[in-house]
């Protein structure tokens, strides 16, 4: 009696076990199943606007992303610096979004092997600044011309998003003479120099080619007269604001700009292209390339907050990193 008693207990448990069993397998396929849509959704989103790209930092595939591959322009960074800047100013270029360049070099009227900067035969101050760019790309030219397809200036108060940047350049092709960065119409329109401005090769060639030739006018600021010489040459500054009207390459303090209701910058206001200039949240892309006028205590900030924060995600009541 016992044991069949044991039998028919048995009989009873096992396929109920097996029913819990396979219910609980089927529940975890189908979570697994929906949260696979959900991420693959969000990178739907992802590629329609262009979010994520090769340079994509590994953080973001932590978060659920898998990097995207697209052709990589690449660009060599140089920054203007001077002797008494190099250990403050350009030290934070080079401790956070310089490693992102594919080559970064600094320029000063003092050559430092430690650092390292290359030594110009100029002397430093606002009135010279032309002659540091002149003999900038003078050397680029002679002897980097083909390690780049695009040539950024920035300056060593200015951070640059790399990534937005380089997703920016795989639209054009740098074997035409582009020249890209903030417009402003004032002196016949240049790209101001505190945003940072981009040269294609084409535009390094036809640059030098006029230094040679004598091809540019004098006058102006270091920003104004690379303007100035371009446009004698027949290459213009363009808009770079995306698709909403919005900035990507910001010459003043971004923050002021953020805020709903504030006056705009009369510079802003009169000489931005095109106008009219938005102000308030709306100023700024969700994708810029520039911020002038940081301090080395915030270029670590931006590194931190751009690249090691994270955002953790629910979903139904779950928590995904």
């Amino acid at each position: 009696m016992v044991r069949h008693g044991t039998r028919s207990l048995r009989s009873i448990i096992f396929p109920f076990a097996c029913i819990l069993v396979f219910g609980m397998v089927t529940m975890f396929l189908l979570e697994y199943y929906i949260y696979m849509q959900f991420w693959h959704k969000r990178l739907e989103i992802a590629n329609k606007r262009g979010q994520y790209n090769a340079g994509t930092e590994k953080h973001l595939n932590q978060n659920g992303f898998n990097r995207m591959e697209i052709k990589r322009s690449r660009i060599l960074c140089w920054i203007p610096t001077s002797p008494t800047s190099l250990t403050k100013r350009a030290k934070s270029v080079k401790d956070t979004w310089g490693k992102r360049c594919d080559m970064l070099l600094f320029f000063s009227s003092k050559a430092d092997s430690r650092f390292p900067a290359i030594g110009l035969n100029v002397r430093e101050g606002r009135n010279t600044l032309f002659d540091k760019t002149r003999a900038s790309l003078r050397y680029i030219y002679q002897h980097h011309l083909h390690d780049a397809d695009w040539f950024l200036k920035a300056d060593d108060d200015t951070y640059v998003i790399v990534e937005n940047l380089r997703n920016f350049l795989t639209k054009l092709n740098p074997s035409d003479p582009h020249y890209i960065g903030r417009m402003f119409t004032t002196h016949g329109g240049y790209n101001t120099g505190g945003a940072g401005y981009v040269f294609s090769r084409e535009t390094l060639r036809i640059f030098k080619k006029a230094l040679d030739e004598g091809g540019c006018p004098r006058g102006g600021g270091e920003d104004t007269f690379v303007g100035k010489c371009l446009k004698s040459q027949g290459v213009r500054p363009v808009s770079t604001r995306d698709s909403s009207g919005r900035e990507t390459f910001f010459q003043f303090r971004t923050a002021p700009q953020l805020i709903p209701g504030r006056p705009p910058h009369g510079f802003l206001s009169n000489y931005s292209f095109p106008l009219p200039y938005k102000n308030g949240p709306e100023c700024c892309s969700d994708y810029p390339n520039t911020f002038h006028k940081v301090t080395p205590a915030m270029m670590y900030l931006l590194e931190y907050l751009i690249y090691r924060v994270k955002v953790k995600t629910i979903y139904k009541g779950t928590i995904y990193n």
